[in-house]
């Protein structure tokens, strides 16, 4: 199992969080600084570099993550905001 250490939204620490822990859990992916998505993790590579967001209305699967210069936040707040 990898584990991966991902920051908190709010900046100040980081958490280290086993890969197998983001499936189903909803994720914001920063890329740049900006906002590229909020949705549901459905897959992670063995690595944790890489991850398919789910399908969600107009949104396709689409993969993010790491590998790709994007970091990924996990969120409590359904809404993205938190």
């Amino acid at each position: 199992m990898t584990t991966i250490a991902l920051k908190k939204l709010d900046g100040k620490q980081e958490k280290l969080q086993e890969v197998d822990e983001l499936l189903g859990k909803i994720v914001r992916i920063e890329e740049a600084g900006s906002l590229v998505r909020v949705g549901e993790v459905e897959e992670v590579m063995p690595s944790g570099d890489l991850m398919w967001i789910k399908a969600s209305g107009c949104e396709t699967r689409a993969l993010f993550g790491r590998a790709l210069g994007q970091l990924v936040y996990p969120l409590n707040d359904p809404n993205g905001m938190a």
